[in-house]
């Protein structure tokens, strides 16, 4: 790829992260609100060409300086990152303009820099092709989301700061082991070199060499630990602890920010561990498939212990909490199944999630805000109705059931392909988590009606509500039309469903990756 702005992703988002106070301090509040507002909309811009350039030449490299992998760090790009890219993007620019209009906080300045900080990270996870630039990246992305999760320095908030930060700061820190040990063994902490000599490991690669030594220990071990690193990323349980707390504690908007996109990098790593790093035709093969029986075994537990749990749940947060940890465990198993169906329906369900997750957080933020800010008379009750409406279609994705949402086909396909792989019980773990997700998603939405059921008309003309109704009928809107946009498109167009079957069967296609990152 000759266009360097895709690989400039991750450094926007950090020049961003300080700019956007610098200009708080020495400027105004309206000046960084503006800044932030057009920067997350360049990203996006720039995400959503990447992913229409990718489509047309499958797997894209830019080197940076020039140099050639292994000798250089490069970032990879294919239709698994690019498309995540797309959502995640999405998100940010739905989060951004929350952020602009309905946060009161006198430190927004400072949340903008954590969101832009955070997003940096995760683009950087996502583009990498290096494994110690993936793990400079999730930290980057760690340290955000611990600030996050205490921005709001109340007692609840700090404590389930230190939760998460202590426990993540351990955890990834077995990252950083698992990279020297691979630099040790491998000479190299390239990933498509990494693939190949795990491969072949008589192989000598330019710049890199061949290997050290007997690699089939040290490879199992990075293996073991990188797969425990990632199940704590997604919150899969037994390593959910941290999660409920900091969905709890964090502002709205990071908990978007969470679901959409620094919580699915743990179900993104795994993938490209054992589809790219360690495939089936690696040397420790025979140990690749026992770890993914032991995925199998945590993501039909986790999916049905969260499932239980969001049935009980009378917060939202918490719901969103148990919910991920519910949907994120079926992602977890469409990668188990190893078909390329169940990998597709992995990679949308990821996407589905987020999508449905946004829907109900921001649709019941601003029901909230409505019920006791004035506005119009009139305006108000659009809002409400547009609000409840997203709230319903949001539930329903998360449910996915009914075919025009994107929820059904995301499931529709982990369950094709667990079946393909012989996986009868995690087929059926999936039906019966949906079911026992439905009753807390649907007592919940009764709740909700009922608490912002009363349309009062509050008059009132300022400026500031009139900025409030565009921003909510923004937000509410984008959300439906990429909901059911999707959802509707799947439906009807056999040749959409084709193109996202076609994530699964690239990423099963290592070779092609590793091909175009070391010719």
């Amino acid at each position: 790829m000759h266009s360097p702005e895709p690989s400039l992703i991750p450094f926007i988002c950090l020049m961003l992260a300080a700019l956007v106070p610098l200009t708080s301090m020495v400027a105004n509040k309206k000046l960084s609100n503006l800044i932030a507002l057009l920067g997350s909309i360049i990203i996006f811009t720039i995400a959503l060409r990447l992913f229409m350039v990718i489509e047309s030449v499958g797997v894209a490299v830019y080197r940076f300086g020039g140099f050639p992998a292994p000798l250089g760090v490069v970032y990879v790009f294919d239709q698994f990152n690019s498309f995540l890219a797309v959502s995640v993007s999405f998100a940010l620019v739905l989060t951004v303009v929350y952020v602009v209009v309905f946060e009161s906080s006198e430190h927004k300045y400072l949340l903008y820099s954590l969101i832009y900080l955070l997003m940096a990270g995760v683009y950087g996870c996502l583009f990498t092709g290096d494994v110690f630039n993936f793990y400079v990246s999730i930290e980057l992305a760690a340290m955000s989301s611990y600030a996050l999760t205490g921005f709001y320095r109340g007692r609840k908030a700090v404590r389930a700061a230190i939760i998460y930060g202590i426990a993540g700061t351990a955890i990834t820190s077995f990252l950083l082991l698992a990279c020297f040990i691979l630099y040790g063994s491998y000479g190299t902490l390239n990933i498509a070199d990494i693939a190949l000599k795990s491969r072949n490991v008589n192989l000598e690669v330019e710049f890199s060499g061949g290997v050290f030594g007997d690699i089939l220990l040290p490879s199992k071990i990075s293996l073991a630990l990188i797969t425990w690193i990632f199940l704590f990323k997604s919150g899969i349980i037994p390593n959910h602890f941290w999660l409920p707390e900091a969905y709890l504690a964090a502002p709205l908007p990071a908990i978007v920010l969470f679901t959409t996109s620094a919580d699915i990098l743990g179900i993104y790593g795994i993938v490209r561990l054992y589809y790219l790093v360690f495939s089936e035709g690696s040397l420790i093969s025979d140990f690749r498939a026992t770890m993914l029986g032991v995925l199998f075994f945590l993501g039909t537990v986790s999916a049905v212990i969260a499932s239980m749990l969001v049935a009980n749940q009378r917060t939202i947060r918490k719901l969103i909490a148990y919910s991920s940890i519910s949907q994120f465990s079926l992602s977890l198993l469409g990668v188990a199944s190893g078909t390329a169906e169940g990998l597709s329906g992995s990679i949308l369900h990821l996407v589905v999630n987020g999508l449905g997750d946004a829907s109900v957080l921001y649709s019941v933020g601003i029901l909230k805000y409505y019920s006791s800010n004035p506005v119009k008379g009139g305006k108000r009750k659009i809002i409400l109705s547009l609000a409840r409406v997203t709230l319903i279609v949001g539930l329903i994705n998360l449910f996915g059931v009914i075919p025009i949402v994107p929820g059904f086909w995301s499931k529709a396909l982990l369950v094709l392909g667990l079946v393909k792989a012989g996986m009868t019980v995690a087929a059926i773990a999936v039906l019966a988590s949906t079911g026992l997700c439905a009753i807390g998603y649907f007592s919940t939405l009764m709740k909700i009606l009922q608490k912002y059921r009363s349309t009062n008309n509050l008059n009132d003309s300022g400026s500031k509500h009139d900025i409030a109704v565009v921003a909510s009928i923004f937000i509410l809107a984008s959300i439906l039309m990429a909901c059911l946009g999707l959802g509707i498109g799947l439906t009807v167009y056999d040749t959409l469903r084709d193109k996202v079957v076609e994530f699964g069967y690239g990423v099963l296609d290592s070779w092609t990756y590793i091909k175009t990152v070391i010719p």
